[in-house]
């Protein structure tokens, strides 16, 4: 619980930074009719819900290992052009053995991100749909 309350806290700051800087960019206070202001408050919520939705897509993505074979290609690449990195143990055959040991590093993706993206998602619906019946 202590981990999952420490992921809600920080995608809630991402989300609430990413939140203040839409809203002082639009400046919705200073709109002309309660109809745009209503659209600048969906717009404000629906910025961070993408954003924060994304990250945690990603996440998921990359807990299914689909990056793997990308990281360790350019860490063979970055291995035969770059000398100083020729020591850290990666050869051409090793791919098995290196998605062995990646996966057995993932750490559990907590459902914290889907929690305040969704947040953020139903702000941006309830003001757009102010918006549409106002």
């Amino acid at each position: 619980m202590k981990k999952f309350l420490i992921d809600f806290a920080i995608y809630f700051v991402i989300g609430v930074v990413i939140w203040f800087i839409n809203f002082f960019s639009k400046a919705p206070y200073e709109a002309e009719s309660i109809t745009k202001m209503m659209q600048y408050y969906s717009d404000c919520f629906i910025i961070p819900a993408i954003v924060i939705l994304g990250i945690y897509l990603l996440s998921l993505v990359a807990k299914q290992g689909v990056f793997d074979g990308l990281t360790y290609s350019f860490r063979y690449i970055k291995e035969k052009f770059i000398p100083s990195f020729k020591n850290t143990g990666t050869s051409r055959d090793a791919y098995y053995n290196y998605k062995l040991e990646k996966e057995s590093k993932r750490k559990e993706v907590r459902i914290a991100g889907l929690a305040v993206g969704g947040f953020f998602f139903i702000g941006a619906l309830l003001f757009y749909l102010l918006y549409l019946y106002l």
